[in-house]
């Protein structure tokens, strides 16, 4: 991989390319992804807002429990919003 074909951002340079600008590393056309530390995690449970988040962000149907979970929060949400106003 040339620096040119490289998908940084153009205000700077990432470390994948200075080290082959440096040779410290030769460019194999595959980039190093970095380590993600949110694989650690547990599972959203179902029955909870973030289920209800998991089953959107996976473009599935919520179930009912994820589903019961969002309204509730969504009403207790309002009916603080309107105390507050």
């Amino acid at each position: 991989m040339a620096l040119n074909e490289c998908m940084c951002w153009k205000t700077y340079t990432c470390l994948y390319c200075e080290d082959i600008a440096e040779g410290r590393r030769k460019p194999t056309g595959e980039r190093v992804r970095a380590i993600n530390n949110l694989t650690n995690r547990p599972i959203a449970e179902c029955g909870t807002r973030s289920g209800y988040k998991r089953h959107r962000a996976n473009g599935e149907e919520a179930c009912a429990l994820c589903k019961q979970a969002q309204s509730d929060y969504v009403n207790d949400y309002l009916k603080r919003k309107r105390k507050a106003s």
